[in-house]
């Protein structure tokens, strides 16, 4: 039977779902991008089940309406990509592929310099995010074996770890938090106790009613009465929404401010000598999880004590119109470049969680290892669901690979004798140990005796054995 209709498509190829950020409760599903009859028993159950309960019951990120920003609701940027979409339904998803139309719809404060610097860029949530610094060289042909980049990575990996590697962050979500009632109010959205002195930064989640991680967030105290709170990329409209539902008749006011500022991250162990390098004025030696104000060559900002490399670091909050006179002092002071690709193997190896990946909707923190963030008795959202919770029988933990040609990507199911036991949720190739490590969410932890132990991961059809354990790979294992 031949059907002939209107068909709708979304940027992204992926169709969305969900209550609409703007109108409460207006529930919206559409842009099924030609798999509407494919998806409409399961989508219509999922959507059945979010209208009802008031959150999703299920597993819905990559379908959520939320990962849509209003900035993306552009109607030259669909006629641009819709045809892209459709043509490339059926393409391979390689890693490393990315939509070539309607790009450069969000750029950077310092995109003119990354460019300079040869960054491959992919198109993420509308965002051009810096990949790696190898160009187009480093990155074709596409593959599902040893990727191009593989040896400019490492270098750029080497650069985190013993130089001084820029890593632009800027896309981050960036909210201001302010009013009588700001520390109040963020101790009842998130589970990190906010109730912290001028300078310091907390690390938390915010969670659902269930206990559920809805977004993974550092927060900043800037005065006793405001914080500036940074979210991923993708997380903007979803907290902005959480905020709202949550704020009740507290005297709090919260703005986006992610087009601001620029964040640049320095990592490396020459990383404070570079920074000092493009000022005359002391930078302050910060603890970790402390910032202060910070001159950078012609700019001012605020340094952060903290990376999400897992090395020696910085991160740098930069007014945006200031960002490419900062970015240009601490090339000229030595800094090197480092992408994305990057960034994502050393926080595998260092065991950060990431949103998307080990924290969704239905992780709480206690089965994500976050739990001794989680400051109980201060009211938080979702406060209540965990303490009444039983012992997790999940947990995530760390995998390396036996066999450098095991190349996972995520979602890979683990075998322990024969038997389901859980999936990978990231993967990454490691230059530290010379083969592939990763996340991974277990399922079944009763088939664990010990800390360590070997499993099976089941790539492409064929099993690789990995180690296992629950500490971070680059302290769990040996080169």
């Amino acid at each position: 039977m031949l059907l002939n209709g209107p068909e709708s498509f979304t940027l992204d190829s992926q169709f969305m779902m969900g209550e609409s950020p703007e109108v409460p409760g207006l529930f919206l599903m559409g842009g099924m991008n030609s798999t509407g009859i494919a998806l409409a028993g399961g989508a219509g159950k999922a959507m059945a089940e979010w209208v009802i309960a008031g959150e999703p019951t299920m597993e819905l990120n990559e379908a959520d309406i939320r990962r849509f920003s209003p900035e993306m609701n552009v109607v030259g940027a669909l006629e641009a990509r819709i045809p892209e979409v459709l043509g490339r339904h059926y393409d391979n998803p390689y890693p490393g592929r990315s939509m070539e139309t309607a790009r450069g719809q969000r750029r950077s404060p310092v995109y003119s310099g990354l460019v300079a610097a040869g960054a491959r860029f992919e198109s993420r949530g509308g965002w051009e995010r810096a990949v790696h610094f190898g160009g187009e060289d480093a990155h074709l042909p596409l593959t599902f074996g040893a990727p191009a980049w593989r040896d400019q990575v490492g270098a750029e990996v080497d650069a985190c770890r013993n130089g001084a590697a820029i890593l632009d962050q800027s896309a981050f979500g960036k909210i201001m938090v302010q009013g009588p009632d700001a520390m109040t109010f963020l101790n009842h959205l998130c589970a990190a106790q906010m109730d912290v002195p001028v300078g310091r930064i907390a690390y938390s989640q915010i969670l659902n009613a269930r206990g559920g991680v809805e977004s993974d967030v550092t927060v900043q105290r800037r005065a006793p009465d405001q914080y500036l709170v940074i979210c991923g990329a993708g997380e903007v409209v979803r907290d902005m929404k959480r905020m709202r539902e949550t704020r009740g008749d507290m005297r709090v006011e919260f703005t986006d401010v992610t087009s601001g500022y620029a964040v640049i991250g320095l990592a490396g162990a020459k990383a404070r000598d570079v920074l000092q390098a493009t000022t005359n004025a002391t930078i302050p030696d910060l603890k970790r999880f402390h910032f202060a104000p910070v001159e950078i060559g012609l700019a001012r900002g605020f340094a952060g004590r903290l990376s999400f490399t897992g090395e020696e670091g910085y991160e740098l909050y930069i007014p945006a119109d200031m960002a490419m006179a900062a970015y240009e002092a601490l090339v000229e002071a030595g800094a090197t470049h480092a992408g994305l690709y990057a960034s994502g193997s050393l926080r595998i190896e260092s065991g950060f969680r990431a949103f998307g990946h080990e924290l969704t909707p239905g992780t709480t923190p206690m089965e994500a290892g976050l739990g001794n963030f989680c400051a109980f008795g201060t009211g938080f959202v979702g406060e209540e669901a965990l303490q009444g919770a039983d012992e997790p029988t999940r947990q995530i933990v760390s995998l390396l690979f036996d066999d450098p040609d095991a190349l996972p990507i995520h979602d890979e199911p683990i075998y322990c004798n024969d038997k389901v036991v859980g999936q990978v949720t990231s993967a990454a190739w490691s230059h530290r140990f010379n083969r592939s490590v990763a996340l991974a969410m277990i399922t079944d932890t009763d088939v664990f005796t010990a800390d360590s132990c070997t499993v099976e991961v089941e790539i492409a059809c064929t099993r690789f054995t990995a180690k296992t354990s629950q500490k971070p790979a680059k302290d769990a294992f040996h080169v």
